[in-house]
């Protein structure tokens, strides 16, 4: 299949020719080949100094959601090539989430960097396509550096495995993940996974035998806005991650996904947050306002994959919303302080829209 960058079907054939298993598959199976970015060759690897092309079968286009294929180069003394998949939508919190197999129990001892496209890395989300170049360098003690270059030489195709299937709970690649709101934290947040195929009616009678307050309760399930799947580390076109939307007579506080990344806690789940929002209203609100600062100065907030800034707009049921820790160590007290925002220790204004819901 020719691509966006019209290369003509001998190329692929070229290609294919040179390994067994993907010999005489053309042209009966849909391909692309895209040439990677060229900010490669800013490597001092020999081979990246020429011109690189990444090879996509349709098969895998589909297995990873659609996600960007590219070359990811990790820079230790002896430079490794992958090739790997990104999301849609990328950030260094995003990129450490993803690359954490390969340095669990280290974070906080060693720094890294990364660039896209030649680009550096940071908070800011950036859009990927097929063909990128990421460049990752770890930087601290040796010793830890020379760990993580082993275990990339052998564990890096793990890292495109969805958690489900390292834990044992993947089954047939299908499953989804309810989450309940209980306020305007975290901690209040809770969740139910089903493995396999669900319809509505499945998933509605699971959490009224889960949840005893439920079970009288009248509420709809809905799935969370695409842009949180442009974002996740790990594409998993088989699973799906929904919302439980309580209905109420005269009800108008949304219930969103919120994720919130603050350097050592990552947490996800649903909460419900006023109908008009802007970035200082939402740390007001969830209590990010001791880890962001008072005027959200330390975080980067996005709303359905756009920023947040100080322009009020309207959230709805289902939306994606997530705020990043701009800076490593934003406050002296920053551990004490991240647990305080998501378990609830500072209580929300008895005013609070999206304290209560009928």
């Amino acid at each position: 299949m020719a691509t966006p960058d019209l290369w003509p079907d001998e190329l692929i054939d070229d290609i294919t020719g040179w390994f067994d298993d993907l010999r005489g598959r053309w042209p009966d199976d849909v391909w692309w080949v895209r040439r990677v970015h060229e900010a490669s060759t800013s490597s001092r690897m020999p081979l990246l100094q020429q011109m690189n092309y990444v090879l996509i079968t349709s098969d895998d286009f589909q297995a990873f959601a659609r996600n960007p294929h590219g070359l990811m180069e990790l820079g230790f003394r002896d430079p490794q090539l992958h090739t790997t998949v990104l999301p849609h939508l990328i950030n260094m919190p995003t990129l450490r989430t993803f690359l954490a197999p390969l340095w669990a129990g280290m974070q906080n001892s060693l720094t890294v960097r990364a660039s896209l496209n030649g680009i550096a890395l940071d908070h800011q989300l950036v859009a990927t396509e097929s063909g990128f170049y990421l460049q990752v360098t770890w930087e601290g003690c040796p010793y830890l550096v020379s760990q993580i270059e082993h275990m990339a030489r052998l564990h890096t195709q793990q890292l495109h495995r969805h958690p489900t299937i390292l834990t044992g709970g993947y089954i047939h690649n299908r499953g989804t993940t309810v989450y309940i709101p209980g306020g305007n934290r975290l901690i209040f947040s809770r969740k139910i996974t089903l493995i396999g195929p669900n319809s509505e009616s499945d998933m509605e009678g699971a959490l009224r035998r889960r949840f005893p307050d439920l079970s009288q309760d009248n509420f709809g399930i809905g799935q969370v806005h695409l842009s949180y799947y442009l974002t996740e580390p790990v594409a998993d076109p088989g699973w799906s991650i929904r919302l439980v939307i309580p209905i109420g007579e005269e009800d108008d506080t949304p219930v969103v996904l919120f994720k919130a990344t603050l350097s050592t806690y990552e947490g996800l789940g649903a909460i419900y947050v006023p109908p008009v929002l802007n970035k200082n209203i939402l740390i007001t609100e969830t209590g990010l306002d001791l880890v962001c600062g008072p005027q959200g100065e330390l975080c980067a907030c996005y709303h359905n994959g756009f920023q947040l800034g100080f322009a009020q707009l309207e959230v709805a049921d289902l939306d994606f919303i997530s705020c990043w820790l701009a800076e490593d160590n934003p406050l002296p007290v920053a551990s004490e302080v991240r647990a305080m925002a998501c378990d609830g220790s500072n209580q929300p204004r008895l005013g609070s829209r999206a304290w209560a819901r009928s």
